[in-house]
């Protein structure tokens, strides 16, 4: 059962370690301040995409990460 201890640990790190990282409420100006014209409409659609996207960021980050920092002898 270490396995699951660790997997328990490292889940806790990674979504701890995220909002900080993220900084939602921080970045929230810089998302409303060229979106000030729009409806609230295309606004949610456009906030949609950048979770999406950011998303399939992090997942890359996951997966490749280790690759890509080596690429660069990091």
């Amino acid at each position: 059962m270490a396995g699951a201890s660790h997997m328990r640990q490292g889940a806790l790190i990674v979504f701890g370690a995220l909002p900080p990282i993220a900084n939602p409420l921080g970045n929230a100006p810089f998302f409303l301040a060229p979106t000030a014209g729009e409806t609230d409409a295309s606004r949610n659609i456009l906030a949609r995409k950048v979770a999406v996207n950011g998303r399939f960021l992090l997942l890359a980050a996951l997966f490749l990460g280790d690759d890509i920092l080596a690429l660069f002898g990091v």
